[in-house]
């Protein structure tokens, strides 16, 4: 039976949403308001942006070196 391991791709995106949502509940801590700013008033609502936000960057990143490396490849043909 084969095992489940997680591909590079997957590890980047693991990696940069857990960093976003660390990094989310470090600006809540130090930066966020308590009461009248809807999304920093709570750790839950900046963990989630700043998930959204390392997710959006990994997305991004992964997408550059996709489209690099097929043009790398065609170069190479």
């Amino acid at each position: 039976m084969k095992s489940w391991i997680l591909s590079k791709d997957h590890k980047i995106y693991l990696a940069l949403g857990l960093l976003g949502a660390v990094g989310g509940v470090i600006y809540w801590n130090f930066s966020g308001c308590t009461q009248g700013c809807p999304i920093d008033s709570s750790p839950w609502w900046s963990l989630a942006r700043g998930s959204a936000i390392g997710l959006s960057l990994a997305g991004i990143g992964l997408s550059f070196r996709s489209k690099r490396d097929s043009k790398k490849n065609e170069d190479e043909n």
